[in-house]
């Protein structure tokens, strides 16, 4: 079974400089810690191939604010989430830097767990972590899928990150108040996906399938339609 990663993406002006600190600290504000065992110890860290492991968040938050790339390990009890910064990459458009949250997808499977836990729980904690990050960073977008090789990654525009037009959506997805008012609010609300819900700063998420491998799937025709959009050829 793969172990590929389900990643959810937050875009933000390269010259900003708080992401970092901010995204971890809104994770540690919502109970992540160092490891499995809660410690506030013993971070694991690195701004080059090789992890380090440091005593402190302040100096992962060090090492991470000076890097153009680098990632961070942080624990949602048994689930560990990587933490990853990028500038200087294909994957984020000029001018912006993203900071990312992924878990294995093995999380997301139906019969891959090794405690009491479901995989529906394990799914809605990801996303409660993710929104907690999106209202402490308040990012330009956000966009999420599952690393599967059959699925082509979508990387936005500098001029669709500014003005808020998109070509498709993606497995989850934050549209910025510029999208909400480009598609129509009720529009998004009423799609026929699995969740949506309006954020503290009248952004939406937008989740189309229950489970980020499901995407995209048979149904998403309906989805797109319903959008104005399209999904990738």
């Amino acid at each position: 079974m793969s172990k590929e990663p389900v990643s959810i993406y937050y875009l933000y002006r390269e010259n900003r400089d708080d992401i970092v600190g901010e995204t971890i600290r809104a994770l540690l504000d919502n109970g992540c810690r160092a490891n499995s065992d809660g410690a506030t110890h013993g971070w694991r860290v690195t701004a080059s191939r090789d992890w380090d492991h440091v005593d402190s968040i302040e100096e992962v938050i060090d090492l991470l604010d000076s890097a153009d790339s680098g990632r961070c390990e942080v624990w949602a009890e048994r689930m560990p989430i990587e933490v990853s910064i990028d500038i200087e990459t294909s994957r984020v458009p000029t001018g912006f830097r993203h900071v990312a949250l992924s878990v294995s997808n093995l999380y997301f499977k139906e019969t891959s767990h090794d405690d009491d836990r479901t995989r529906d729980e394990y799914l809605g904690r990801f996303l409660q972590l993710s929104n907690a990050v999106h209202r402490r960073t308040e990012p330009f977008c956000g966009y999420g899928f599952y690393r599967s090789p059959r699925i082509e990654r979508y990387v936005p525009t500098e001029e669709q990150v500014i003005t808020g037009d998109i070509d498709y959506p993606c497995w989850a997805n934050y549209f910025s108040r510029r999208t909400v008012d480009s598609i129509g609010r009720e529009t998004i609300l009423s799609a026929p996906v699995h969740r949506t819900e309006t954020l503290h700063d009248d952004s939406i998420l937008l989740v189309v399938n229950q489970y980020p491998y499901q995407f995209p799937g048979a149904d998403q025709d309906a989805v797109v339609d319903h959008l104005g959009l399209s999904l990738p050829t």
